[in-house]
């Protein structure tokens, strides 16, 4: 009696224990809706599981009911976002500040203007800061995320000093302490966290200005299109670089082109008031390897050609092209980084070095 009460005691327990496990895995249909990539807000069911249990299910895409009530697959590059409430629990998902196969699941379901995101991919996971256009991931927390923690949040010194000194560490806390304190400040940059930051080669202009200006620079006008595959070196021709830098290349040319003329004391408030129009051609660097007693070395190879269009009163006072190469295998004396062990510092070093010739030069004709 006693041993059949236990078996069927025994027999319930494994029953209810499958019906658990059936429910944690059975996905469920919940009502929502996505808002497709020509801002069109579709209603619709979708079948998923609790985000907080499975976020690495949602990355590829997540399945629906299309209008002939079939199941599909939405997938990150159809849509711009997906909503649905699962266990009283909203739940965002965003495609279009990611790569467009990864969906980015919003972690805090926050309105305020710093948002935080996540995402699993390739058995690894990231988060995502997302302020504006201002957009930084991460993998852990630690001395190199701090450091570009203190950068991403420059416009909130407060919150940047906290982060410095390890008072804060929560990224909750993060986000509550900037949208209640830098928020209704804030400005959208166009820098990009994730990427490192230009070369900037000091000008090596040395003359008295002649002259002092109160400038206005114009936005860059690129015209490298029309360039490509003009001549290097015998072997190497002008590309188009799909390298990217922290700011964009109107940013790097404008504000090397102030800075320059601010530190070398052209810029008076009062001056000659003149206009400058910036127009690039060529921005080109590339790497080749050879051996060297069979060990592998790189060699970079840059070119820059920039016009300038300068008036003054409505008049023409400069229109001229100015260019400049330079090549380095990082152990000429002009060369300015560290000693090179892999391709990536001559790409940055030398192309900053050959704008700095460039403009030097363009600094010669304005002080005449």
């Amino acid at each position: 009696m006693s041993l059949t009460k236990n078996s069927s005691t025994l027999f319930y327990l494994i029953v209810i224990f499958f019906l658990l496990i059936a429910e944690i895995t059975q996905a469920k249909k919940v009502e929502g809706y996505y808002i497709s990539n020509q801002n069109d807000t579709v209603k619709t069911y979708f079948y998923v599981f609790s985000p907080d249990d499975y976020p690495q299910l949602y990355s590829h895409g997540v399945q629906y009911l299309d209008s002939n009530n079939q199941k599909k697959l939405l997938k990150p590059n159809m849509v711009r976002e997906i909503d649905f409430t699962i266990n009283n629990k909203k739940t965002k998902l965003i495609s279009k500040i990611s790569h467009e196969n990864y969906f980015l699941l919003r972690v805090i379901d926050d309105s305020g203007y710093l948002k935080l995101y996540s995402f699993s991919a390739n058995k690894s996971s990231s988060d995502v800061f997302q302020k504006g256009s201002d957009i930084l991931y991460f993998q852990n927390f630690g001395i190199h995320t701090r450091k570009k923690l203190i950068q991403y949040f420059s416009d909130c010194p407060t919150l940047a000093q906290k982060i410095k000194d390890n008072k804060i560490e929560s990224f909750l806390e993060m986000i509550k302490e900037y949208n209640r304190d830098c928020a209704q400040n804030a400005k959208p940059s166009n820098r990009d966290f994730n990427a490192p930051d230009f070369h900037n080669s000091k000008s090596h202009f040395n003359e008295k200005p002649k002259t002092h200006i109160s400038v206005e620079i114009s936005e860059l006008i690129d015209k490298r299109n029309d360039f490509i595959g003009e001549k290097v070196t015998k072997r190497i021709n002008v590309q188009m670089l799909n390298y990217r830098w922290s700011y964009p290349l109107s940013d790097i040319v404008k504000n090397k082109l102030f800075d320059d003329l601010d530190s070398l004391g052209f810029i008076d408030k009062n001056g000659e008031k003149i206009k400058i129009q910036p127009i690039i051609e060529v921005f080109h660097v590339s790497t080749r390897m050879s051996f060297w007693f069979l060990i592998p070395w790189y060699k970079s190879y840059s070119k820059v050609r920039l016009k300038f269009v300068v008036t003054k009163d409505g008049n023409n006072v400069i229109i001229k092209t100015y260019e400049a190469t330079y090549f380095t295998s990082g152990i000429d004396s002009e060369y300015e980084g560290p000693f090179m062990d892999d391709k990536s510092h001559p790409l940055n070093v030398a192309l900053g070095i050959c704008l700095r010739k460039a403009l030097d030069k363009f600094y010669e004709d304005l002080n005449k």
